[in-house]
């Protein structure tokens, strides 16, 4: 058997396609947790009456050091009217309007879809638009902002989004 010699060239290109492969599986579609029966039935919690909504799920994901990308999941069920409000998502970002440089830079991988609780699942098919929370001399605080679909009392309501941030950016999870 004749030994396998590698050279730089060929351990550079393996380490470019090794990045490649894993930037394209962390963008690849998120996959949902499907509900349980005793979500989709939970109408409150006994532990706190009158909660509008509770969290179900939760997943935070970082990489500081080779992409500088965070990324969030989340499932929430919705228990009363006000709780429909977290069908309402901001993703926030600051502009330095001298030079026009988000701190947080690019959100992607924006997704989301609301379980009624007889199964029925509605895909957010919409896409986010760009809204101006508040403007100063200096800075501008805007949003990336959308409305998952058809949400009701007694709907789960899930969401995912990842965001790109500068090198010399760091955030604590």
């Amino acid at each position: 058997m004749k030994p396998v010699v590698l050279t730089r060239t060929t351990f550079i290109h393996s380490l470019l396609i090794a990045i490649i492969l894993l930037q394209q599986q962390m963008h690849a579609a998120h996959p949902y947790i499907q509900p349980t029966q005793e979500e989709l039935t939970m109408t409150s919690i006994p532990e706190v009456p009158g909660a509008a909504a509770v969290i179900l799920d939760y997943e935070e994901t970082d990489d500081d050091v080779h992409l500088h990308q965070f990324g969030v999941y989340e499932r929430i069920k919705i228990l009363s009217e006000k709780g429909k409000e977290y069908a309402d998502v901001e993703l926030r970002s600051t502009e330095d309007i001298g030079t026009h440089e988000y701190f947080t830079d690019t959100y992607d991988d924006i997704g989301g879809r609301t379980i009624h609780s007889d199964g029925t699942v509605i895909p957010f098919t919409g896409k986010p638009y760009v809204k101006t929370l508040e403007k100063t001399n200096d800075y501008k605080y805007q949003a990336k902002v959308f409305t998952l679909p058809d949400v009701q009392v007694g709907s789960i309501i899930e969401f995912h989004y990842s965001y790109h941030y500068p090198e010399y950016f760091v955030d604590s999870p």
